[in-house]
């Protein structure tokens, strides 16, 4: 089960005492989605990973935690992210960290929130191309890090795979079929190579629906 508690946290940009709810344990029983999307109940603790400051606004995971200059609270970029009422909230929240993660210089944290914006679109009715942005976002920065010799998962053969998933899920097929052919003829652990194969064959058919690593697993 799930446990989360109340906790009074003091901003670090505004120093405001905020009340917020943050996660005591959880559990994850099951196959993760192939972006890896941990399955219940973990899965359904979105809305306690990120916080936002009810007066200066800044968002984070730790609020205590401050990131980016001061000055980006009050720049054009980040109030417009937290007007866009194209995206949930819960998703706007997300990418507001993400921008000032990334001005900050911290690409893993960026492309982490991105990916959780989109989560929190796919949990949104009629968000679908909301979420095809965030993933869009999130492989942009995938790409910038992974020029850096860094990578979100410590493995950049893992970070290969998953952004299979965030290119198919958004719509990107002739690039999915590209880079799986690619990973395809690599040496690979055989799960791996076969999540290649199953994002070749989703691509080829047009399909951006959500999938688990079981579906893709061999029999």
């Amino acid at each position: 089960m799930t446990t989360i508690f109340p906790q009074t946290v003091t901003c670090g940009y505004c120093g405001t005492e905020n009340e917020i709810v943050v996660i005591g344990s959880t559990n994850a029983f099951g196959s993760m989605d192939l972006d890896m999307r941990p399955p219940p109940m973990k899965r359904d603790t979105l809305a306690q990973q990120i916080h936002q400051c009810h007066v200066c606004r800044y968002c984070a995971p730790d609020l205590a935690e401050r990131i980016g200059p001061e000055e980006e609270l009050a720049a054009d970029p980040f109030r417009a992210i937290l007007a866009d009422n194209s995206l949930p909230r819960l998703a706007r929240m997300f990418t507001a960290y993400a921008h000032l993660a990334e001005t900050s210089g911290d690409l893993r944290s960026a492309v982490w929130a991105h990916r959780n914006a989109a989560w929190a679109c796919d949990d949104t009715a009629g968000a679908f191309e909301s979420a095809c942005r965030c993933r869009r976002a999130a492989l942009k920065l995938l790409d910038k890090l992974h020029a850096q010799g860094l990578s979100l998962s410590d493995d950049l053969t893992t970070d290969s795979i998953l952004g299979l998933d965030l290119l198919r899920r958004s719509g990107r097929h002739d690039e999915v079929l590209a880079r799986a052919a690619d990973l395809a003829d690599q040496d690979l652990p055989d799960i791996l190579k076969a999540i290649a194969r199953f994002q070749q064959r989703m691509a080829a058919a047009s399909d951006t629906a959500c999938y688990r690593v079981s579906d893709a697993a061999p029999a």
